[in-house]
C-alpha cells in the first residue's frame, strides 16, 4: 500500500483502488460497478468516481480535484464481480448504500467503519483473544439474545443511549488462523435496515490471500 496510514483498499472487476492517504470514504457508485472515492487533504474535500469498462475504467472527478492521483492508485486487482474491502489481513463485501469510512490511526481498533443508514454502524476486528460471546456485555449493556449461525457465533446485547433504545451484535467467525469479530449496532427500531449488510460482511469475511 502506498501509505502508511491506508490501511483499507477496494478490490473488484481486475481493480485494486488505493487511496492515496487517509482520510477517505469508499462507498458503491449510483450504477452498477461504479465507486465513489473521497479524500480529504486537510480543509480539501477531492472526489473521485471510478467506472470498470472492459479490464479498465473510465473516471469522474469533482471540481476541484487536479487528477485521479490526488485521490487514488489504481493497480490491477482480483477479479470480483463486485467491490471488497481488502485490509492486509482479512476482506468483506462493501455492501450497497453503506460507506467504509477509514480514518487511518495506526491506534484504532478497526481498520474502517461502515457506516449506513439510521445509525447504523459495523466494524471488523481481528482481536488476539477471542472471549466467550456471551461474556461480550459491557458495563451498562444487557444480555437480549445469543446464537449460532452457519459460520458465527454471536451475542446480541440491549443498552440505552440519547434517549433511545440500541441493539448491538457481535458476531464471531472462525477462519484458517484468524478470528474475526463483527460488530453491528443500530437503534432498535432500525433493526430490519442492519440486517442485510451485517448478513453479507458476516458470510462473507474471509482471510485476505
Amino acid at each position: 500500500m502506498t501509505d502508511s496510514h491506508v490501511y483499507t483498499v477496494a478490490s473488484g472487476f481486475g481493480l485494486r483502488v488505493i487511496p492515496v492517504a487517509a482520510p477517505y470514504e469508499l462507498a458503491i457508485g449510483p450504477q452498477p460497478g461504479q465507486l465513489d472515492i473521497d479524500r480529504w487533504a486537510g480543509d480539501t474535500h477531492l472526489f473521485a468516481r471510478m467506472t470498470p469498462m472492459d479490464g479498465g475504467y473510465s473516471s469522474e472527478l469533482a471540481e476541484g480535484t487536479g487528477s485521479l492521483h490526488d485521490v487514488v492508485d489504481i493497480e490491477t486487482g482480483p477479479a470480483f464481480t463486485s467491490w471488497w474491502l481488502e485490509t492486509s489481513v482479512f476482506r468483506v463485501p462493501l455492501p450497497p448504500g453503506w460507506r467504509a469510512i477509514a480514518e487511518g490511526a495506526p491506534d484504532s481498533p478497526s481498520m474502517f467503519d461502515l457506516i449506513g443508514p439510521n445509525d447504523a454502524v459495523i466494524y471488523v476486528q481481528t482481536p488476539r483473544r477471542i472471549p466467550a460471546p456471551s461474556t461480550m456485555v459491557a458495563p451498562g449493556q444487557r444480555l437480549h439474545d445469543e446464537g449460532t449461525t452457519e459460520r458465527s457465533r454471536w451475542v446480541e446485547v440491549r443498552y440505552h443511549h440519547e434517549h433511545r433504545e440500541w441493539a448491538q451484535r457481535h458476531d464471531v467467525v472462525a477462519l484458517d488462523g484468524l478470528t474475526c469479530v463483527v460488530t453491528s449496532q443500530c437503534p432498535v427500531s432500525a433493526l430490519q435496515s442492519i440486517t442485510a449488510a451485517r448478513d453479507a460482511v458476516v458470510d462473507g469475511v474471509c482471510a485476505s490471500s
